[in-house]
């Protein structure tokens, strides 16, 4: 695919090399113009053979050059018919041209314009069609868990030695394999986490106040009932705060680990480009990139396995 200068290139050297053939082919048949412009037979001055052999020279210099000119432009226009690069990927394309792009994020706003082929080839024919049962969410919280545990290791190890080795492209392959694996889990575990938060009878405001004062018999201990309710109520209050801050926590917690997974992806594009300097400089820096990927995974496990101990049917036992 030749685009832009590129094209106009080309056709300026395929026109210059159409002039340089007939060049050629009114020389072979004596149609030259420099031939009308000699002197007649009768002139036997040496001037006359100068002067011609100093015409012949700017003629092969003039197709040297033209030649020259035709190979510089040709040799550009072929270089420039690369492979296209890609500006976005489906979720779950494995491919070396998908490292460091846009990636379509899962969303069922848009699942139905990407879920089958004929879908896909119609609204974006550039992409290519990948099987949305590659990231199809888990079928349960545990199973969420073990799927965040497995990518967490694959970065911890695989991921970590082939950036170490240099190997970018293999690390990179990696990340596309572990990002919509990381998305679909991780979301699981953010919405179950928010479900269970807003179930929790904690959350909701005390209904003691009725059943207090009509079991009261004297103002006093109405006074009392007031009390107590108002300190319920008090109470309900700041935990439905806390809640909140939890809900909080954990949607901050799982947006840092996508951003942080796109983010080695893009620098492991960048690295593979040669936009990060030499490769003891990319790998380096892609490292310490890994190091907050690594993290930031650890910390939402933790909440995600904390959650799974503290439970509503643990909570309202007690």
């Amino acid at each position: 695919m030749i685009m832009g200068t590129d094209k106009f290139s080309f056709y300026t050297a395929a026109f210059l090399l159409r002039l340089i053939v007939t060049i050629s082919w009114y020389n072979n048949n004596n149609f030259c113009v420099v031939q009308s412009w000699s002197f007649s037979d009768n002139n036997t001055n040496s001037n006359n053979s100068n002067y011609l052999s100093r015409r012949q020279i700017m003629k092969k210099s003039l197709g040297g050059t033209m030649a020259a000119t035709i190979t510089v432009l040709l040799t550009t226009a072929s270089s420039s018919v690369v492979e296209p690069v890609n500006a976005a990927c489906l979720q779950g394309d494995l491919r070396k041209e998908c490292i460091g792009v846009y990636k379509v994020p899962i969303d069922d706003a848009i699942k139905s314009y990407i879920s089958t082929p004929e879908a896909l080839t119609k609204f974006a024919p550039d992409l290519k069609f990948v099987d949305p049962i590659e990231y199809s969410p888990p079928t349960s919280y545990n199973e969420a868990i073990d799927i965040l545990t497995q990518q967490q290791y694959i970065a911890k190890n695989d991921i970590k030695q082939y950036i170490a080795e240099g190997k970018l492209e293999l690390a990179g392959q990696k990340v596309l394999y572990a990002l919509p694996k990381i998305t679909v889990s991780g979301r699981y575990i953010k919405d179950e986490l928010e479900s269970r938060i807003r179930n929790n009878p904690s959350s909701t405001p005390s209904t003691s106040t009725s059943t207090t004062l009509e079991s009261s018999e004297s103002s006093s201990e109405s006074s009392e009932s007031s009390e107590s309710t108002s300190s319920t109520t008090s109470a309900s209050s700041s935990m439905s705060v806390i809640d909140e801050l939890k809900i909080d926590r954990i949607e901050d917690q799982f947006n840092l680990m996508i951003g942080y997974w796109g983010g080695i992806d893009i620098e492991i594009g960048q690295g593979l480009r040669g936009d990060l300097g030499v490769s003891a400089v990319a790998q380096l820096l892609i490292l310490e990139t890994l190091r907050d990927v690594t993290c930031a995974i650890d910390d939402f496990l933790v909440t995600a396995t904390v959650a799974t101990v503290v439970t509503p049917a643990a909570v309202a036992k007690k």
